[in-house]
């Protein structure tokens, strides 16, 4: 029964270790990736406190934190536009001739690349 046994066992024992010398190749591959994956434990806190702190009413809320005027010394000195915009999100915009270039130039491109109520949006955008 050995004589028999132990040839099928020394083909089994060479099927396997073909095998591992062929999935090691692969194993590294996947132990290289997972390590680099797992040094990155944290990202996902990284990602979340990032896409709070990217999103408009954050950066409102930082932009009004940041002026020193006192809302009660703004709307009495006139700082608030007529729109009823804050005095921290209006800015004097200088050399109104580079601006309308500028309108014209971003809303032709919409229009052109974009949908058709692309051009629109981009009119308010710049008029507001």
């Amino acid at each position: 029964a050995l004589a028999i046994v132990l040839p099928r066992l020394k083909v089994k024992d060479e099927e396997w270790r073909k095998a591992r010398r062929d999935m090691n190749k692969i194993w590294r591959d996947v132990y290289k990736d997972n390590y680099y994956k797992s040094l990155d434990h944290r990202s996902f806190y990284f990602k979340q406190v990032d896409k709070k702190s990217l999103q408009v009413k954050h950066f409102l809320y930082e932009l009004r934190a940041s002026t020193d005027v006192a809302p009660a010394a703004a709307a009495a000195a006139g700082a608030s536009v007529s729109d009823g915009t804050p005095a921290c999100l209006s800015f004097n915009l200088g050399r109104a001739d580079i601006h309308k270039e500028i309108l014209q130039v971003v809303s032709r491109a919409a229009a052109a690349e974009l949908m058709e109520s692309a051009e629109s949006r981009v009119h308010k955008f710049f008029s507001s």
